[in-house]
């Protein structure tokens, strides 16, 4: 015999016998019993409530609460509030139609998971403490940046060589989707084209969003252009050069890019600064000379 049917049982005998001695009798709490009959005075007020809200939730699968209380009021004409709503489903044991699924990792996703630290060369590179040479590697990610005074929001991903620094390639877009992604990437080979400079055995350094591990970036990468690819297995700890990039990019170009009203305002004027950057700003770790003049000195002592 669960709460609910002692508490019907006490009803019925408290006229009879007091409530107090009827409450001994099947040793019921008062409190558990108080409970019980604001829990069936409250479904009876919305008994029809609950009829209605059975039939909401049928006709509208991915409503959740918040949803469910405008229907009800405008629908049926209620005027409920959202906490109401709540205890109608908790006390009707009702649940809602919708319910959040839980993705499968891709196999990719679990092929990374199993290979740990196999995955991030650029680490191990590191770790064994080998220089790394020029266009030996590079890093990528994506950061965001806010245009129109706050209103937009853009992502920006750059393309890093390690050695002189040089922004390879970069793109602008929406979102951080593969389509940016793919087109910073295509910017990256043409550079390489320009310098005679392969892509294949280049390794590209990032993260494991769901970009670079999907199947069109990889494809890519490592099929079409023979390029390999590098995890950052925890995040920005495992992507400094990256993630130093980004700051100060964001740093010294920010009021610039809140000022800008359009995505177009905001790609021209990422071009503009990357070309400065590559072009004519001064890098510590290069002696204070810019990406090109390092290129330029790399090239002119390079062995074919």
């Amino acid at each position: 015999m669960n709460t609910g049917d002692k508490a019907r049982i006490v009803n019925e005998m408290k006229d009879k016998f007091g409530l107090n001695r009827s409450l001994s009798i099947l040793g019921l709490p008062k409190s558990s019993w108080y409970y019980q009959k604001r829990k069936a005075d409250y479904g009876g007020k919305y008994r029809r409530a609950k009829e209605d809200l059975l039939k909401a939730i049928k006709e509208n699968s991915a409503y959740g609460y918040k949803r469910l209380t405008f229907e009800l009021n405008e629908s049926y004409g209620y005027q409920l509030n959202k906490k109401t709503v709540l205890k109608l489903l908790k006390n009707h044991s009702l649940t809602l139609a919708r319910k959040v699924k839980r993705i499968k990792p891709s196999f990719m996703a679990q092929t990374l998971f199993a290979l740990g630290e196999k995955m991030n060369i650029v680490g191990q590179i590191m770790a064994e403490g080998k220089k790394i040479e020029p266009f030996e590697v590079c890093y990528t990610d994506f950061t965001e940046l806010v245009y129109d005074y706050g209103q937009k929001k853009a992502q920006l991903m750059p393309i890093i060589e390690h050695a002189g620094k040089l922004a390879l390639g970069w793109e602008v877009g929406n979102s951080a989707d593969t389509k940016t992604a793919l087109q910073a990437w295509s910017m990256a080979i043409k550079s390489l084209k320009k310098l005679f400079l392969p892509a294949e055995g280049l390794v590209i350094h990032h993260d494991r969003g769901s970009v670079y591990i999907g199947y069109q970036w990889l494809k890519q990468i490592l099929i079409k252009d023979k390029a390999l690819v590098s995890y950052a297995l925890r995040g920005f700890k495992d992507n400094p050069e990256m993630e130093s990039f980004n700051g100060r990019f964001k740093d010294e170009n920010q009021c610039l890019v809140w000022e800008c009203e359009t995505l177009e305002e905001v790609k021209s004027l990422v071009d503009e600064k990357m070309l400065y950057y590559n072009n004519k700003r001064r890098h510590s770790s290069l002696g204070n000379i810019s990406p090109i003049a390092y290129l330029k000195i790399w090239q002119k002592h390079r062995r074919f």
